[in-house]
């Protein structure tokens, strides 16, 4: 019988993929959960661990490059709903990407301020209005979040402004920009737009004094994990960051 090499345990692989970054992130998090509860090791395949090593160092609990037997086989998609998308997910705080990732990210961010705003921006290909709608969300909420899609920089300007009111933020810092680059009609209104690689302006979103996201995002269900205060709208994400 193939054994996993480390702790000579056996094997939880994960196969085929779903989604994008954000969600393998979600799929890799809920894999090391089922597979701590079974007292296995997650295993990844050459292709999963190609992905893996660009965005990880390495973990205690996951093997790459695996060509053993498994003991349990589950599908991504399987593991990415294996538990429910709108709370909570203890393991995404242990999952994030390379050292080397978080000082470019902060790096970048000095150079905007100590203080700089991040704001993550989708139009998901024409889907993020009707998501909204249909409540499709990453978080437990009856807020109708329509107008997250078409953020503006006077959107977020007011925004700043009245959040300054309750001393959340304070009204006059830089703004940087994350975008799908879908509708540049919106984009354009902002001044700074981040185009770095994409495990950095993860971090950078994660390490800005207050980010404001798409609750119809997966990526800002992750970055709400890794920061510990001040992500808009709070309404969606008070209770992920504050657990």
């Amino acid at each position: 019988m193939c054994v996993s090499v480390l702790g000579l345990r056996e094997s939880l692989c994960v196969y085929g993929t779903y989604g994008r970054n954000a969600n393998k992130i979600i799929t890799l998090a809920n894999g090391l959960q089922v597979s701590r509860k079974r007292n296995l090791t997650l295993s990844l395949d050459s292709e999963w661990s190609s992905w893996y090593k660009n965005w990880f160092d390495i973990h205690e609990n996951i093997e790459t490059n695996f060509k053993g037997k498994c003991k349990i086989n589950l599908h991504a998609k399987v593991l990415y709903t294996h538990n429910p998308l709108n709370v909570h997910n203890p393991e995404l705080r242990e999952l994030k990407p390379k050292k080397k990732y978080w000082r470019h990210a902060l790096r970048e961010l000095k150079k905007n301020g100590e203080k700089a705003i991040t704001v993550h921006r989708r139009w998901l290909e024409g889907e993020c209005e009707t998501r909204a709608k249909t409540r499709e969300i990453f978080c437990k909420s009856s807020i109708d979040f329509s107008e997250v899609c078409t953020w503006t920089k006077s959107d977020i300007t007011k925004q700043l402004i009245y959040l300054s009111r309750k001393s959340h933020v304070q009204p006059q810092i830089p703004i940087l920009l994350f975008t799908d680059h879908q509708r540049p009609e919106y984009d354009n209104t902002f001044k700074k737009s981040v185009k770095l690689k994409f495990q950095v302006e993860m971090c950078m979103m994660a390490l800005s004094y207050a980010h404001f996201g798409s609750p119809m995002s997966s990526i800002d269900y992750v970055v709400a994990h890794w920061r510990t205060v001040l992500q808009f709208p709070l309404e969606c994400f008070r209770d992920i960051h504050t657990q």
